[in-house]
């Protein structure tokens, strides 16, 4: 709310248009990061349950114990996990996957909802864009 107050405060310093669609479009980048990070912590927080997987493995822990992701460092963890939580909300890949039902549904659930942000953003962005000419 306060970081919204302070943009639309931006806004009104500046008279020119290209400013104002700079800021908003600013505004609506943050907020998708700030989505992507959230779907990160989520999908991060399910690869390290790897007691309550039912198939004894997860994206970050494989049937044998074996770590690859970890042995980097939780630095390594987290940008993989946004790695992965900005593929599921644009039209890219990784090689990460989901190794159990619960990573599975959350997936579907992560793709359903990134298709409508998706679609959200780029016809925003369009109305912006045609609003601000």
């Amino acid at each position: 709310r306060r970081a919204l107050d302070l943009a639309h405060k931006a806004k009104a310093m500046f008279c020119a248009k290209v400013v104002h669609l700079s800021i908003d479009i600013s505004v609506l980048l943050i907020m998708f990061f700030w989505l992507a990070h959230v779907l990160c912590c989520g999908w991060y927080a399910l690869g390290k349950g790897f007691d309550t997987s039912d198939t004894g493995e997860t994206w970050l822990v494989d049937v044998d114990g074996n770590a690859p992701y970890s042995q980097v460092g939780p630095g390594f963890e987290y940008v993989t996990s946004l790695h992965w939580s900005l593929t599921q909300l644009t039209p890219a890949s990784m090689e990460v996957v989901p190794r159990s039902s619960t990573e599975r549904i959350y997936n579907v659930a992560v793709i359903l909802g990134g298709f409508v942000v998706g679609s959200t953003l780029v016809a925003t962005l369009a109305a912006m864009m045609t609003q601000y000419r």
